[in-house]
C-alpha cells in the first residue's frame, strides 16, 4: 500500500523548478509530495523500530527533502518520471540517516554487525508507573516551564501593577521600579 501522487502534475512542478530554479515552485513541488515524503519517512521509522531502535520521523523527512531537492538538480523529463528519480535518492538518504545513528565501541544494541547506541531513545509518553493514572516520563524529567502565553500574562500583570502602585504612591513606585 502506497500514496497515490499525481504523477503528471509533479513531473510539471519538477520541470518548472528546473527551468526556473524558484523557490515558489520548489515549495510546490514540496507541498505536492509532502504526503509521499511523509508516508515513506513513517514506513522508514517502522522499519527502524522493527529492530528495537528508534530513529524519528523528523529525521526521515528532513532527509528526505533534502533528497526531493538532490533528485530536482539535473531531472530531465524526457528521460522518465520524477518519482522513481526521487525514489532512488529516497533510498539514499535513507540509508544516510541510518548512518548518522551509527556508532562505534558500543555495547549495546548490535544489527548486522553494526551498533546503533544513538537511536535508542525512550519516548517521553512512556508511563512511569504500573498505574493507569500515573506520571509520564516528561511529567518526571522535563522540568516545568509556563507557556508563552502564561509568560506574557505574568508580564502585563506584573506591568499592571507597577502602574497602579505608580498612581497610589509615586515616590515608592520610583524606588521599586528602579530595583
Amino acid at each position: 500500500m502506497g500514496i497515490k501522487v499525481n504523477e503528471d502534475s509533479v513531473n510539471m512542478l519538477a520541470m518548472e523548478y528546473v527551468q526556473t530554479k524558484s523557490p515558489d515552485k520548489f515549495r510546490d513541488l514540496f507541498f505536492e509530495v509532502y504526503s509521499f515524503l511523509h508516508f515513506m519517512a513513517m514506513r522508514a521509522s517502522r522499519r527502524a523500530a522493527r529492530t528495537s531502535l528508534t530513529i524519528p520521523t523528523e529525521d526521515f523527512e528532513s532527509y528526505f527533502g533534502l533528497a526531493l531537492y538532490q533528485a530536482t538538480l539535473g531531472y530531465e523529463s524526457q528521460k522518465g518520471d520524477f518519482i522513481p528519480r526521487y525514489m532512488s535518492f529516497i533510498r539514499l538518504r535513507e540509508a544516510d540517516v541510518w548512518r548518522s545513528y551509527r556508532t562505534k565501541n558500543s555495547k549495546e544494541i548490535e544489527f548486522d554487525g553494526v551498533r546503533y547506541h544513538k537511536a535508542q531513545w525512550d519516548s517521553l509518553d512512556r508511563k512511569v508507573s504500573e498505574d493507569e493514572d500515573g506520571p509520564l516520563l516528561r511529567d518526571v524529567v522535563l522540568p516545568s516551564s509556563p507557556s508563552a502565553e502564561e509568560a506574557y500574562l505574568e508580564l502585563v500583570e506584573l506591568r499592571n501593577l507597577r502602574e497602579d502602585l505608580r498612581r497610589m504612591n509615586t515616590q515608592h513606585a520610583k524606588i521599586i521600579c528602579l530595583t
